[in-house]
């Protein structure tokens, strides 16, 4: 698969990385639909490797805006079709998900916050399931709470955190 595939190549090619390295840095955005696809898939083909995955979110908006493609329907459609068949080869569940996110810099500062804190896969997999599977939208604030408190983390606690400046520059980088 080309997930195993890049994962191999990643891990024993990467440039500045000593051969036989076991961790991969997995840099996701919520603002992309292959997300879902990855995350749900990535620590097992890892593991299967004995490689260990570093959770990175950033926000895919920074470097894409402008792009349209959330405004076309005839792209938006074309999304849909080709996400469904990719989630069905893989065996995954699929709803059609809100495409057009809201504001999202929430929920990708609250998973790299939970990255730090060792529990940053726990928190993408289950924002990427409630998008992708349960239709609840990315970037709503009661879901964010509701996903901490399903995670049992204090949302007050853990948005703080995200709130902090030193979070709000990481994530921006």
């Amino acid at each position: 698969s080309p997930i195993t595939a890049n994962v191999r190549h990643v891990v024993n090619q990467r440039e500045g990385v000593p051969m036989g390295s076991k961790t991969l840095q997995f840099w996701y955005s919520f603002g992309s639909t292959y997300t879902y696809l990855s995350t749900q898939r990535i620590e097992e083909l890892a593991g299967s490797k004995e490689v260990k995955v570093d959770w990175k979110p950033f926000i895919l908006k920074a470097i894409s805006s402008g792009s349209g493609s959330q405004s076309n329907p005839r792209k938006v459609n074309y999304y849909v079709v080709e996400f469904k068949r990719r989630a069905d080869r893989h065996g995954l569940e699929f709803n059609q998900p809100f495409l057009c996110l809201v504001d999202y810099q929430s929920t990708a500062r609250g998973s790299l916050v939970a990255a730090h804190e060792a529990w940053g896969s726990e928190f993408t997999k289950l924002v990427c399931r409630w998008n992708f599977v349960e239709g609840r939208q990315i970037g709503v604030e009661s879901n964010l709470e509701a996903g901490l408190r399903e995670l049992g983390k204090d949302p007050k606690v853990v948005i703080g955190k995200a709130e902090s400046g030193e979070i709000v520059a990481e994530i921006q980088r």
